[in-house]
């Protein structure tokens, strides 16, 4: 029987860490699908950007359609999140005050980036790479969703669900609440 996706697993963030070459592996290879990844706060699924038949994989996982209202997370280095979303001085001094706190930003979608999965959306909801593996991941810009069917509970890392901010108008809009507080 044929996988239809590479799974990827680590025991442990520390274990990440400790093998780089599984990190290097993961970040270099051309091969697609979902991998999983401990975030700081709960065991996600993800995809790479450039991996439509990884995105599609994550979307039936997911049991979510293109057009469904939630969208995964983009995740990416801060120095290149212009290249996705609109930054206006008040959204950069957020990025640049919280920018390594288990956090998610919601920001008007930049409207030269396209991309088949974005192109229908308005905003793009950025996860911060909060962790030195997430960092590395995300030198290669990645979708992220807790790793769990829709409705389900995500596996926990032991703290909070990470907070969501809408930024917007030069205000902040708290979607959902977790560890950072944000102003």
């Amino acid at each position: 029987m044929k996988k239809s996706h590479q799974m990827w697993r680590p025991k442990s963030l520390k274990n990440v860490l400790a093998k780089n070459k599984v990190l290097a592996d993961l970040t270099n290879t051309s091969q697609g699908g979902v991998f999983v990844v401990q975030t700081d706060t709960v065991q996600g699924w993800g995809a790479w950007l450039d991996d439509e038949a990884g995105i599609r994989e994550l979307m039936r996982l997911k049991s979510r359609e293109l057009d469904d209202s939630k969208v995964f997370s983009l995740v990416t280095l801060g120095v290149d999140l212009a290249k996705y979303v609109e930054l206006d001085d008040f959204a950069a001094k957020i990025v640049a005050k919280y920018g390594e706190q288990p956090l998610t930003l919601v920001l008007p979608k930049n409207p030269e980036f396209k991309h088949w999965y974005f192109d229908s959306r308005v905003e793009i909801g950025w996860r911060t790479p909060s962790t030195a593996a997430m960092q590395e991941l995300a030198k290669r810009p990645f979708l992220l969703t807790s790793a769990n069917e829709r409705g389900g509970t995500p596996k926990s890392n032991g703290g909070t669900p990470t907070t969501v901010v809408r930024i917007k108008n030069d205000t902040v809009e708290v979607l959902r609440q977790g560890d950072c507080d944000i102003m």
